[in-house]
């Protein structure tokens, strides 16, 4: 049984308000927190940071457009009719879902190459791969606002671009994380188990969007349209859960210079911006946290 285009965008709306509220409140924090844990505003002045205020932004912005277009489907003396033919040729904006895409995969990318040491063998794949995703993004763009047909092949090859950036970083960045001293073994766990968690959201709901997409399920706009806020929440969590979980283990450690120090601490550092810590100094390269690299 079919949805009509109206009960979906309302549901649009709706779920999408209550996602970017959470967001909002996770970025305001996350915010809070950089501020008052590094040197004040120089804090977010790092690439990482402008980064995460991009994909606020952007999400944002497609929260905006959403709610703008469930006002004007609404107007006019028969407003439930005009609805129907409104959301008929107007689906959800595509233009800040794939933004969002890109911002995130580009900052996981840049988590991983952090992670290891910035090694830029390691994230050659995944860059490869996220060029070919800016191009076939465009394309598909391209096509959309030439007046051409939906292009789902261009979507499909997006997609499985998408999905493998995640697992490949995700894979490396906790492969590198449960390989640490044994010492930090229970913290570098614990932040390995983050990422996994949050790269599984981003990956299940690529996953359910990509299946309501093949099957032609009115849920595609659905999943589509929420995609901003999905990745926005999964990669705020991750600093949130991080920097929330380490004030309380730098409570207990006896000086800072002893956190900063701490091989697992430059680790949690590098996930949360790799600029606020040179990698090279205090002896501290992530050859002593997770084995020797790969030149």
């Amino acid at each position: 049984m079919g949805f009509s285009p109206v009960t979906i965008h309302i549901v649009i709306v709706v779920v999408e308000s209550l996602l970017f509220g959470a967001f909002l409140v996770l970025f305001c924090a996350a915010v809070y927190l950089k501020l008052t844990r590094s040197n004040g505003p120089q804090g977010l002045k790092s690439l990482l940071a402008f980064a995460t205020a991009a994909l606020a932004l952007t999400c944002t912005g497609h929260w905006i457009a959403i709610v703008v277009n469930f006002v004007r489907a609404f107007r006019g003396p028969t407003p439930a009719e005009h609805a129907i033919h409104y959301y008929s040729t107007h689906p959800p904006p595509a233009v800040s879902i794939l933004i969002s895409i890109w911002i995130g995969d580009g900052i996981m990318i840049h988590r991983l190459w952090a992670i290891w040491g910035r090694n830029r063998m390691i994230v050659v794949l995944p860059l490869l791969a996220w060029c070919a995703l800016l191009g076939s993004g465009t394309a598909g763009l391209v096509s959309l606002y030439h007046g051409q047909s939906y292009n789902r092949a261009t979507t499909t090859v997006g997609l499985i671009l998408n999905t493998a950036i995640i697992f490949y970083c995700t894979a490396f960045i906790a492969g590198r994380l449960y390989h640490g001293p044994h010492q930090d073994a229970r913290t570098l766990h614990h932040l390995a188990a983050i990422v996994i968690e949050s790269a599984v959201i981003l990956a299940l709901w690529t996953l359910f969007y990509a299946i309501t997409l093949k099957v032609g399920n009115d849920l595609r706009h659905l999943s589509g349209a929420l995609m901003p806020q999905v990745i926005g929440i999964s990669h705020v969590l991750i600093y949130l859960r991080i920097a929330l979980g380490w004030s309380q283990t730098s409570e207990r450690s006896v000086t800072s210079d002893i956190v900063m120090t701490n091989p697992a601490s430059i680790i949690e550092v590098n996930l949360t911006d790799i600029n606020t810590y040179d990698v090279e100094s205090d002896g501290g390269r992530l050859e002593g946290v997770a084995g020797s690299e790969t030149k």
